[in-house]
Order: C-alpha cells, then structure tokens, then sequence
C-alpha cells in the first residue's frame, strides 16, 4: 500500500505543459502577419518544429532575406508569447522554383 502523504504530491504535481506544433504554427503565423503582412504570411509558412528549431518553407527569397535579417527579432517575439526560451533558432528553406524558358 501507498503512504497517503505520497499520493497527495502525486496528485499535486501538475504534468508539464508541451507545446504543439500547431501552436508555435499559428503564433509564427500571427507574428509574420504583424511584421510583414498578409503577403509575408503568404510566403513564409511554419512546416515543422523539433529540437527547438522552427523549420521554414518560403515561397520567395525576399521574405528568406527579410526573415533573416529580422531572426532574432522575431524568435525574441515568440518566446515572449510563449512566455519560456522554446524556440532557439529559424531555419529557411526557400522552395525551388523551374522556369521554362521555352526553349527545347
């Protein structure tokens, strides 16, 4: 049998809060909006986070380099909504794009 004193700090023992994904998602989301528009938040989207980077897609290398320039800014706004130091770093990939140049 248990020691009652023992079940009581279980009990009280609250589990650790932990993020998901989507959260940090909709904050980058909601941060990029405030900082660069609706365009930005067209072009730069949140795809998956791990090891406390935050991995980035973006559709256009002038909002890559507008976010680069602007990382610790913007890593500073989120930790500060997330009220803890969770994310450490961004990480950009800037999508490939093919142009044809209509030659064969």
């Amino acid at each position: 049998m248990k020691k009652i004193g023992l079940l009581i700090t279980q009990k009280e023992k609250k589990p650790s809060a932990r993020l998901e994904d989507k959260d940090i998602f909709y904050l980058f989301e909601r941060t990029i909006k405030q900082e660069y528009g609706n365009q930005g938040a067209k072009n730069l989207k949140a795809r998956y986070y791990k090891n406390g980077k935050l991995y980035i897609k973006s559709d256009s290398s002038i909002f890559s380099s507008e976010l680069l320039l602007n990382k610790n800014e913007i890593i500073r706004k989120l930790n500060q909504e997330l009220e803890n130091d969770e994310i450490i770093d961004i990480k950009i990939k800037i999508r490939k794009i093919f142009l044809n140049s209509g030659k064969n």
